[in-house]
């Protein structure tokens, strides 16, 4: 569970940042669809956590 909570931490920080990101540079609507998204993948990982440290996105 730890590799899961890693990646689970890794992941949703990608997404909240493009969501700063698109804020910082005016794209509203573009910035609530990213945070959209990372709770959509909080959702999906803590659905099920088992699967998730199968997948190395960010590495």
């Amino acid at each position: 569970l730890a590799a899961c909570r890693e990646n689970r931490e890794r992941t949703l920080g990608w997404a909240y940042r493009a969501q700063q990101l698109y804020h910082d540079s005016g794209l509203v609507e573009k910035a609530r669809q990213a945070g959209e998204l990372a709770q959509e993948l909080a959702k999906l990982i803590d659905d099920r956590p088992e699967v998730w440290p199968e997948f190395e996105l960010w590495d």
